[in-house]
């Protein structure tokens, strides 16, 4: 059961994910978008990536049986990466 709920949530997530990039796409097209900076893509980016690394470290978890140490490095450093 708990596969599924976990599951569950990570597709509530995802789905959540894809509507902030769409809602991003289209808002990109209106003329006056980024003049107040760029806080909107930066958020969804990142609600993004949260989930992906989430993801990645519940299935090793699950397949495994515990969380890799290295994953959760990895993700740290890409999102230093990707937000310096």
């Amino acid at each position: 059961a708990t596969f599924y709920i976990l599951t569950g949530f990570h597709g509530l997530h995802v789905l959540t994910g894809i509507l902030l990039q769409i809602m991003m796409l289209i808002r990109s097209f209106r003329a006056s978008n980024y003049q107040h900076g760029h806080f909107g893509v930066s958020a969804a980016t990142l609600f993004w990536h949260f989930v992906d690394g989430i993801w990645v470290i519940y299935f090793r978890w699950y397949i495994y049986g515990e969380p890799s140490l290295k994953l959760v490095q990895l993700a740290i450093v890409k999102a230093i990466y990707l937000y310096s």
